[in-house]
């Protein structure tokens, strides 16, 4: 074996209705998902190899996913502007990321409207170490420090 490091980039054991929706998903793309799609398949984005429409075994499916970075791009509709779907995409997030994907959300008007942008900001995201999940500094509270 050489020093290279293995990515794993699909998981065994992933239900077969979980793989069926995921090859019907890949049907039926939204427009920002076709236009991203088109950007980053092919490695076109710093060679880097996403899929669409990655199932996890926890029962997700991402929208893409780059197994050499880790990250995963979400896109959202006006569906996801709903309070109670707010609540579930960070919980969604959450599990996701307690598998060390990192998770970056753009709307699809972003995608659509703001491309570049969108692109930069995969890269720098991409690009960038994970954050640390430090503890809240400490501020200064009526002349005393305190933290979070």
């Amino acid at each position: 074996m050489n020093d290279k490091e293995i990515i794993v980039t699909v998981e065994a054991g992933i239900r077969k209705e979980l793989l069926k929706n995921t090859r019907e998903l890949r049907k039926c793309l939204t427009d920002a998902e076709k236009l991203l799609w088109k950007l980053l398949r092919n490695r076109r984005l710093n060679h880097w190899k996403f899929r669409r429409q990655h199932p996890l075994s926890a029962g997700f499916i991402l929208d893409f996913y780059c197994a050499e970075t880790r990250v995963a791009i979400e896109l959202d509709g006006s569906y996801h502007k709903d309070q109670e779907k707010k609540i579930l995409d960070k919980n969604r997030t959450a599990e996701i990321e307690k598998y060390g994907i990192r998770v970056i959300r753009f709307w699809n008007a972003e995608v659509l409207d703001e491309t570049e942008s969108v692109i930069r900001r995969i890269v720098e995201f991409s690009s960038s170490p994970p954050a640390l999940r430090a503890t809240p500094s400490p501020t200064w509270r009526g002349g005393k420090l305190s933290h979070g």
